[in-house]
């Protein structure tokens, strides 16, 4: 009994001591990567600082070395004048006085370098006891949580808006695909379709179609199963897809059987017509269309990642001319996220929408949401502060909200977030 004690009694302390290493371990990794992101948000701040109080050494140098050859010649001047004044000569004076220039020098202040008055605030970095930094300050709040749902114990990918307040999400943990409605502050599942997808996208009649990454075909999900609803030409495989308010379908593709090819074709589905181009670019690019969505204007918003296995991708929004016998995309802008809060996790976009002139898109490794203006410009981001935790996916629902779907936390279960626009 003993030595049944004394062996419990080692195991208890190993165990402590092996959590003890795990958790300091944590600390020093988190130590690390605070260190790292102070040390690259000190240098760019060095850098602004430098931008705004440099000058020109030698413009200064110059117009003070011009400015003393003519106070010396005044003073020569005046030791003449004093000269003749002192003779009493009158013909000596007025011939003296008549040498003189008594304008002043042709310089303007303004040729000379400009002083910058500038104010620069700096926000304290805001650091939790998780060791989370907001290394920037931000600009005005743009969404307020409003409702906070659990989910259970569930892996959220995809999340879209049905009609009458209806929602469809695919749970990778269970393998399946299920419909709920918000019920005294849970989602109560109404329906649970065993299936494993890689993207969604819902139609303007409540179809759900669905991608599995690994074929040519887009997939309506019913209740008894999947019924092929389009498909692109083999051996394309479907990625990411989208129904705008148009009933047009956005179908992403990619090739990997000889030559590399990408890019995006768009069913119509009123008339049954289609169109395509292809995403320029090569195999080291950023070419493989795994999200789509739109915007009013008829943009289209894509994010592209480079292999199949990685988040790792940026956010391309391209204007499209649609009815052309050769339609064309060109390239409006590309986002590859921010200096700051990328600068030491990479920026992995992971789900997108858009709203107004906004394009919103969660950033899967730094547990954020960053939006983008109408030219591609980083406005501001919604994390922590706004009391959202590892934010996935998103969706815009018929009130206009915006809904946020979190990765589940070892001390929590996942959740859908429910927000108001404030702007």
């Amino acid at each position: 009994m003993e030595l049944s004690l004394c062996a419990e009694q080692r195991e208890r302390k190993q165990r402590f001591l092996n959590s003890y290493s795990t958790i300091k371990e944590k600390i020093l990794e988190r130590e690390k990567a605070l260190k790292e992101i102070i040390t690259a948000h000190a240098s760019i701040l060095m850098k602004e600082l430098d931008d705004i109080y440099s000058y020109d050494d030698t413009s200064f140098a110059e117009e003070e070395a011009s400015l003393q050859k003519y106070e010396n010649e005044i003073k020569e001047k005046k030791a003449d004048a004093d000269d003749a004044l002192d003779s009493c000569d009158a013909t000596s004076v007025l011939n003296t006085l008549e040498q003189f220039d008594y304008k002043l020098p042709e310089k303007y202040f303004k040729e000379l370098p400009q002083e910058h008055i500038t104010c620069l605030t700096l926000g304290e970095p805001e650091i939790d006891i998780k060791f989370n930094i907001r290394p920037l300050k931000k600009a005005l709040r743009m969404i307020e949580i409003t409702e906070i749902y659990d989910t259970g114990n569930l892996d959220i990918s995809n999340l879209k808006t049905l009609t009458n307040r209806t929602y469809v999400m695919t749970d990778e943990r269970h393998y399946s695909l299920k419909q709920f409605i918000f019920q005294d502050s849970k989602c109560e599942f109404r329906k649970s379709i065993e299936v494993s997808v890689f993207d969604i996208t819902v139609t303007n009649d409540d179809l759900i179609l669905a991608s599995y990454g690994d074929s040519e075909v887009i997939y309506n999900i019913t209740d008894s199963g999947k019924d092929i609803f389009k498909s692109v030409l083999s051996p394309r495989l479907v990625r990411g897809i989208h129904v705008d308010e148009n009933h047009q379908l956005f179908v992403g593709f990619m090739n990997t059987t000889g030559i590399q090819e990408t890019g995006i074709v768009i069913f119509d589905l009123k008339s049954d017509h289609v169109q395509e181009f292809s995403i320029p670019g090569d195999s080291d690019y950023f070419t493989i269309p795994d999200k789509i969505t739109t915007k009013w204007n008829g943009d289209i918003c894509v994010i592209q990642s480079k292999t199949v296995t990685s988040w790792k991708g940026i956010v391309i929004v391209y204007e499209y001319e649609y009815g052309l016998s050769h339609p064309r995309a060109q390239v409006k802008w590309i986002y590859e996220g921010h200096n700051i809060i990328n600068s030491t996790l990479e920026f992995s976009p992971c789900d997108i929408v858009t709203t107004g002139d906004l394009v919103l898109t969660s950033d899967l490794l730094t547990k954020t949401i960053h939006i983008i203006s109408s030219n591609g410009d980083f406005l501001t981001l919604i994390g922590e502060q706004e009391g959202v935790f590892s934010p996935r996916c998103l969706t815009i629902n018929e009130e206009g909200q915006l809904l946020i779907t979190s990765f589940q936390t070892d001390d929590d279960c996942a959740k859908i977030y429910v927000a108001k626009f404030l702007i």
